[in-house]
């Protein structure tokens, strides 16, 4: 019985490292997975009715015996426009369903925290339209001479509660001005909201993630494409921390490889973030440091190791002696610390 595109979807994710560590050729993995006898990629989209210029997911076999990656998605399975906002720099890209990345830009250093709404969505519009731009361009992501742009998805280094407002780490006025969620606002500054959706111009999201839960998503991406995660037949938790200008940390439940309708199913596409009641579990960057704590390390310290200098906490940019966990472990505490290479 020939297989749905959800089918096939769900093969390429799975199959993908594993057909680059077997050695089996595209004709083997079309007529042992696919269920069919192609000569040629051609051949094998118009078996399953396709075309391949608008089916709505293209598999491909890319490479034979380790010409790697040996197996990907189209770019009819869509392109994700994705970007990360930190502390002090705005990075974007295009992102096609494989998670490779094409046409990456960056902008460093970058004033986000201390920006105002406008500001800062104004930044990220440069960069996006300068990646977009490129990415139109670019033959081999195109469908029909068009880019099949799905929407943007954008790592902010703040905490999001459930509504995705932030909480406590922009300092302007302007960013609790809005109760909207930043997914909200950034569609409607970028125009992108969906209002004007029409049949030949699908709705275009917009969303929102705290940085930390980003990366442990990556985590998660990368775990299900390793030997290791092959012979898993329970779920595995990460704990991701990440350490920048922030301190957070994220949780997610990467599950195994399950059966579902004889097809199986990628733990990467129903792996779980924990978030919390409030959605800001992990956010621990601003928890109140001991002064009894701090008066050991200090006097534990080696004659090399200069004294700590102390450093604004960002969510209160006036305040110098601040107790928070961030202000000694963040990016500015860390940096005081080091000493001069003079």
């Amino acid at each position: 019985m020939p297989k749905t595109l959800s089918d096939i979807a769900h093969a390429v994710l799975l199959d993908g490292a594993e057909l680059a560590r077997t050695g089996r050729t595209r004709t083997q993995y079309y007529e042992r997975t696919l269920e069919r006898k192609p000569s040629s990629i051609a051949t094998a989209t118009k078996g399953f009715g396709m075309s391949r210029s608008n089916d709505p997911v293209r598999a491909l076999v890319t490479g034979d015996n380790g010409e790697g990656p040996a197996l990907a998605l189209g770019p009819s399975a869509g392109i994700v426009l994705g970007v990360s906002v930190a502390s002090a720099s705005i990075r974007a890209a295009a992102v096609d369903a494989n998670g490779f990345t094409y046409h990456a830009r960056s902008r460093e250093p970058a004033k986000t925290l201390a920006a105002t709404q406008t500001e800062l969505f104004n930044l990220i519009k440069a960069i996006t339209t300068d990646v977009l731009e490129s990415a139109m361009q670019d033959e081999q992501l195109l469908v029909q001479g068009r880019l099949p742009f799905l929407g943007i998805a954008v790592a902010w280094p703040t905490p999001l509660d459930r509504e995705k407002t932030p909480q406590g780490v922009f300092t302007h006025p302007s960013w609790t001005a809005n109760k909207r969620g930043l997914h909200l606002r950034l569609a409607k500054h970028l125009g992108i909201d969906g209002k004007h959706s029409t049949a030949s111009r699908p709705r275009q999201w917009c969303h929102a993630i705290p940085n930390a839960a980003a990366t442990a998503m990556a985590a998660a991406f990368d775990y299900t494409r390793s030997e290791e995660y092959q012979q898993k037949e329970l779920a595995k938790l990460l704990l991701v921390v990440r350490l920048s200008g922030r301190v957070s940390a994220a949780t997610i439940s990467v599950e195994p490889k399950k059966e579902a309708n004889h097809a199986r199913i990628s733990g990467w596409m129903i792996s779980r973030l924990t978030g919390g009641h409030k959605n800001l579990a992990g956010e621990f960057g601003h928890t109140p440091v001991n002064a009894s704590t701090l008066k050991a390390l200090k006097d534990r310290r080696t004659r090399s190791c200069p004294d700590f200098v102390p450093a604004a906490c960002p969510c209160d940019p006036e305040q110098l002696s601040s107790d928070h966990l961030e202000v000694f472990a963040g990016g500015e505490g860390v940096g005081s610390t080091i000493p001069s290479r003079r």
